[in-house]
């Protein structure tokens, strides 16, 4: 089965009609999604010991303080090699990138993380997808799916997914 075949998590949900942005002018769309990689990439780095600061624009500054102050709060253990990393589900045929594994209280917890302005409902089910891959690879239980929205006033909220049907 060749990897690069196999539909992202992201495509299955858009092409489901469950993650729908084409009401959203394209400009803005964009926009967005560059400040959303932008987000991650300056909490990966963080998490990585490796971000300059200084080199941040002004907009992703609170966005990283609700990551570290999140990261605080829940004492939580990033597994640095997991970051982003494709998971392939053989069985089901199709991938996808978790934004965190981690250890939270003990509990083995996958995150994603969210940048903009709400929570899509769609986080449910795409954190669900992720959850296949890793319990197939792993062969392991992922205990938690969390979606972590950082806002732009430094806080950051928790959506917890818990149903089983997703």
């Amino acid at each position: 089965m060749e990897k690069n075949n196999l539909p992202r998590v992201s495509d299955i949900l858009k092409a489901s009609g469950i993650s729908d942005f084409s009401k959203v002018p394209i400009d803005i769309l964009e926009d967005g999604q560059h400040f959303g990689t932008a987000v991650h990439l300056a909490c990966e780095l963080w998490d990585r010991g490796t971000l300059d600061i200084a080199t941040l624009s002004e907009p992703i500054i609170p966005r990283l303080e609700a990551w570290k102050k999140f990261l605080k709060d829940y004492e939580a253990y990033i597994i640095l090699e997991a970051i982003e990393k494709q998971h392939i589900s053989k069985k089901w045929g199709f991938k996808g990138s978790p934004d965190r594994l981690a250890f939270i209280h003990e509990r083995f917890t996958l995150i994603d993380i969210k940048s903009s302005t709400a929570m899509s409902p769609s986080t449910e089910i795409q954190t669900a997808g992720y959850q296949i891959l890793v319990e197939e690879e792993s062969k392991g239980k992922v205990d938690n799916r969390w979606g972590v929205q950082l806002k732009e006033d430094g806080k950051y909220s928790i959506e917890v997914y818990k149903d089983i049907s997703d």
